[in-house]
């Protein structure tokens, strides 16, 4: 049976949302809520579900490949003409950055291959020498510490934070109010996010931060459907001009 695209509100979406846009948002809203549920069911499997290595884990790390993939899709999309050489970079360097957190969040295939922690990513056991170390001893950039900064708080808590702020809820209101503004996103191919997907990703961030007291690490969930949510915005943008047929 084929699957028909969803109708939405226009102060919700600029058109109809596609079939595998729609099983995707199924998927990321019902292994949140399932995850959400856990906290109060099961901590056990709870704890199984977001675990290293775990579905959660696993479910992040497909999403961040496949918005790789569909990277490298649309920049092949794109007329290689002058007037489009910007949006094709735009999106290639989207792709590798997708690539990047997908590679990130297994620790480059480390446990999977086997692959040692190296020398210098493991903790000291001098503390006061203890200047650069990976704090889960991985082989990966987000869990290091630098003297005494924590690179995931730093990166994750604040950096990607307030980017993520900014790009998501500033860059769809100065879209629509500013027209050079406009122009500028449109020649780059820069995907704007529909007010669909941003209050699905409200309430979301929402009622994990509600249970965040009884499960401090169900945040884990959080970055799923947030990464699954990136995907969306890529497959279906407000603007479809950063998203060529």
């Amino acid at each position: 049976m084929r699957l028909a695209s969803i109708p939405l509100p226009r102060r919700l979406a600029s058109s109809s949302i596609p079939p595998v846009v729609g099983a995707i948002l199924v998927v990321a809203i019902v292994m949140h809520l399932f995850g959400l549920i856990l906290v109060f069911a099961d901590k056990a499997l709870l704890s199984w579900w977001i675990e290293e290595d775990g579905v959660v884990e696993w479910l992040t790390t497909a999403a961040l490949m496949a918005a790789f993939v569909v990277a490298l899709v649309v920049r092949a999309r794109f007329h290689p003409k002058r007037e489009r050489r910007a949006a094709r970079r735009f999106w290639l360097v989207l792709g590798v950055l997708m690539l990047l957190g997908g590679l990130e969040e297994i620790s480059y295939g480390q446990r999977v291959f086997g692959i040692p922690t190296p020398a210098c990513f493991k903790a000291n056991p001098s503390p006061e020498e203890d200047n650069f170390y990976n704090k889960q001893g991985e082989l990966n950039l987000h869990n290091l510490v630098i003297y005494g900064h924590d690179m995931n708080k730093l990166i994750y808590g604040k950096v990607v934070t307030l980017v993520m702020f900014f790009y998501w809820v500033v860059v769809p209101i100065v879209y629509r109010a500013k027209v050079r503004f406009r122009r500028g996103c449109d020649r780059w191919g820069v995907p704007v996010m529909q007010v669909y997907q941003l209050a699905l990703a409200v309430v979301l961030a929402a009622l994990t931060y509600a249970v965040r007291p009884i499960v401090h690490h169900i945040t884990e969930v959080l970055e799923m459907s947030g990464a699954f949510i990136f995907l969306v915005l890529m497959l279906h943008p407000y603007n479809t001009s950063a998203r060529p047929v």
